[in-house]
């Protein structure tokens, strides 16, 4: 079983982190002057809530790991979020630009279209080597082809349609 480890881009953590701490500020702000006068310990709660938050939303994304086997490529985000992709159900992995949230600390991704069962699936990851993961998958199964352009492209088996515009 080999495992990657996640690219990490400061940016993006930081966007959400400061989105939260910019929201709980502002609720504090609003909540503390009314509610504070009547029971003068609310402000204090409402000030370890809003900043208890943030952390147990970092641990819902934080770690993020990435496991490949002969039979399967296992993503895991945060304490218990976790997908199991089967090799042989990957259709394409092309790469991406993307803010959208995922199970990946980078903008810069490989989105995996994939078959789960009757539903075509799409997740966006993002290893700290790309090509090497990408290589390993070729190797692993002999349908899947790199092309040019750093994608990973199935040739032969079912045909799946997905929307090449979304990312």
């Amino acid at each position: 079983m080999k495992r990657y480890r996640p690219r990490i881009d400061t940016m993006p953590l930081i966007l959400l982190l400061l989105a939260t701490f910019i929201v709980d500020v502002a609720a504090i702000g609003v909540i503390s002057p009314v509610l504070g006068q009547e029971r003068p310990w609310f402000p204090l709660l409402w000030f370890l809530i809003a900043t208890g938050v943030p952390v147990v939303l970092t641990f819902t994304i934080v770690p993020v790991r990435y496991r490949l086997d002969h039979h399967q490529l296992e993503v895991r985000s945060g304490l218990s979020i976790r997908w199991r992709i089967r090799v042989s159900e990957i259709h394409r992995i092309v790469p991406v630009v993307s803010l959208r949230p995922a199970p990946a600390l980078s903008v810069q991704r490989l989105r995996i279209d994939y078959l789960d069962g009757t539903k075509v699936r799409s997740l966006q990851i993002a290893p700290h080597e790309p090509h090497q993961m990408l290589r390993e998958l070729v190797a692993i199964d002999g349908q899947l082809h790199l092309e040019e352009e750093g994608a990973l492209v199935r040739h032969g088996g079912r045909v799946l349609l997905f929307d090449t515009l979304a990312s």
